[in-house]
């Protein structure tokens, strides 16, 4: 099995050291000179990682060919490219439509798009495929979780779910700087939220993903955790967010919609 990416960013970076740590069996990855930092770090990793100077000998040299370009280089870099029956095309790029790539790619028919997270450096990953294929299914699974959305509309509200990273972890990093602000070493407050999140997450599976139930069953009657949810939602924080989510869907949808 060949690998070949189009783009040596962090998604690449997690991707291929999550293949790494798997002990996942291939022939040969091959990687763009797009972002020198990362592909000689990349390159170092293994002696089975080359760098090519050009994408299309990349797609030449390549079995499965994984787009991680930005959306805006993509769309130009997919005009110039050359691919052939053969390949297997991955796009992790979330505003281009199926449609658009398979005009793209052609005559490739197996193509498919993926949203795997930085976490799968560590085999942690919640990876989006779509369309379902087993093998394709099969080789993310490597890295985490493999879910396949329905249709390309399920596919969208999916990698929404993808924008709330940030916000998320900044909202831990409030928490740890109020622990800090107030005296308690850094890297035990760090500690200390990582394992209540994880606790969290623990709790969520354990209640089957009823997360109406593990909210209500966190708080007790004018007890502090209903405090804090109460003075959040008096501030519209929730509304404003499921408000942020659409916005973000139909940025996604109008993106793919105009190719």
């Amino acid at each position: 099995m060949k690998l070949g990416f189009l783009g040596t960013g962090k998604i690449t970076s997690s991707i291929i050291e999550g293949l790494l740590k798997s002990k996942t069996k291939f022939n040969q990855i091959i990687i763009s000179k797009r972002n020198v930092k990362n592909s000689r770090y990349l390159k170092n990793k293994s002696k089975k990682i080359k760098i090519y100077e050009n994408n299309q000998d990349i797609i030449n040299s390549s079995k499965w060919v994984f787009i991680c370009l930005t959306p805006k280089v993509a769309r130009n870099e997919l005009q110039k490219l050359k691919f052939k029956k053969k390949h297997i095309v991955i796009s992790l790029v979330s505003t281009i439509s199926l449609k658009n790539l398979k005009e793209s790619c052609s005559p490739s028919k197996n193509i498919f798009k993926a949203g795997p997270l930085p976490f799968a450096s560590s085999c942690q990953s919640p990876t989006i495929i779509y369309p379902k294929n087993k093998i394709i299914n099969n080789f993310f699974k490597k890295l985490g979780l493999v879910v396949n959305p329905k249709n390309e509309k399920q596919n969208d509200h999916f990698w929404v779910m993808t924008a709330t990273m940030a916000s998320y972890a900044n909202f831990l990093a409030e928490l740890h700087k109020y622990l800090i602000k107030n005296k308690v070493n850094k890297i035990n407050a760090g500690e200390y939220l990582y394992e209540l999140s994880a606790g969290l997450n623990e709790l969520i599976k354990h209640e089957k993903y009823n997360f109406k139930k593990v909210v209500s069953d966190l708080q007790t009657k004018k007890g502090i955790n209903q405090q804090l949810l109460s003075a959040l939602s008096k501030k519209n924080l929730y509304k404003s967010l499921n408000l942020q989510l659409k916005k973000i869907y139909k940025r996604i949808k109008k993106a793919n919609d105009q190719g």
